[in-house]
């Protein structure tokens, strides 16, 4: 009779199905296939990036960091990580939703039309403060670094929301009447 625990590890659960040879190479191809990939592309990134005809430096530093990590216990800061990325990213894509629907209204110049300012403050800012509001609801900055907890709600929707919000108000009331520098369209220009 097999005594099957309700583990969520797959290898935990064929050790207790006494197969754990099995569960041993099965998790040894995983873990190669996976991770063949993710050096082949540290080192073309590596290569690229500096220039160097050879991969082979980068994916052996690539995979020293990795294993070194690995060794001292990162597995165990993924989901921190992830909520950490879960409250940061969305108000970008706020920003990015903002000015497709409320700014240019679908109508998107084509991009060699336009004439671009270093930076778009109107976009920061609604950035920030999305990012902002995003922490507040989720009550922390940082995994570790807590914040008051006044705002209710879903952290990324929360953040996407106040960014749309933000961005659009502050173009309106910013970059639309010249008290702070936008991308210039020039009248006639070709559209997406």
């Amino acid at each position: 009779m097999y005594s099957v625990t309700p583990q969520g590890d797959l290898y935990e659960v064929l050790v207790a199905q006494e197969l754990a040879a099995v569960g041993l190479i099965a998790l040894i191809l995983n873990i190669w296939t996976t991770n063949d990939n993710a050096a082949y592309a540290f080192g073309v990134a590596g290569s690229e990036a500096f220039e160097f005809n050879r991969k082979r430096p980068f994916v052996l530093v690539g995979g020293t960091i990795g294993i070194v990590l690995a060794l001292a216990g990162v597995a165990n800061l993924l989901i921190p990580w992830l909520s950490t990325l879960g409250q940061y990213i969305p108000p970008l894509g706020g920003v990015l939703i903002a000015d497709f629907l409320l700014v240019w209204r679908l109508d998107v110049p084509r991009m060699e039309e336009i004439e671009f300012v270093g930076i778009r403050w109107t976009a920061v800012g609604a950035y920030v403060f999305g990012c902002v509001v995003a922490t507040f609801t989720a009550g922390s900055v940082i995994p570790g670094v807590a914040v008051s907890k006044f705002l209710p709600g879903i952290t990324s929707l929360n953040g996407i929301i106040a960014a749309m919000v933000a961005h659009a108000i502050s173009y309106y009331a910013l970059e639309r009447t010249g008290v702070l520098n936008g991308h210039h369209v020039p009248d006639g220009a070709r559209r997406v």
